[in-house]
């Protein structure tokens, strides 16, 4: 007999576990500087639940730290679809375009997160 958690169809309460211990584990090891690792707890957390944009936002700073701005831009695009008007996904963007050396376009979402939140530039410099 299987248990209830090993069925391919669980129920979504299952699934929303899972992608909260994942992402959990994600914010542990992006506090520990594993970026490669926060990056795969982030995509499984994804896996059970898609577009989650705290898991996304998360995603993007740990794409940045791996010095994978391509990536991290596209992350940022995912997220600023689902919510444009979050700021931390604004900074992130800045971020990956600066890196880019998209200049222009970094500087205007630096303002954009700027206007959407006037701190999150000194929350996410520290």
């Amino acid at each position: 007999m299987s248990h209830p958690s090993e069925a391919p169809n669980s129920p979504p309460q299952d699934a929303f576990e899972r992608a909260r211990q994942l992402f959990v584990s994600g914010l542990e090891m992006l506090a520990n500087e594993r970026f490669e690792e926060a990056e795969q707890a982030f995509l499984g957390s994804l896996a059970q639940l898609p577009d989650r944009v705290s898991t996304l936002v998360n995603l993007a700073a740990v794409r940045i730290r791996l010095a994978r701005p391509a990536d991290a831009l596209e992350t940022t695009q995912l997220l600023l679809r689902l919510e444009p008007q979050n700021p931390e996904a604004w900074f992130h963007r800045a971020e990956a375009l600066a890196l880019l050396k998209r200049r222009e376009e970094a500087l205007e979402s630096f303002r954009q997160a700027g206007e959407l939140h006037p701190c999150v530039g000194l929350m996410n410099a520290a």
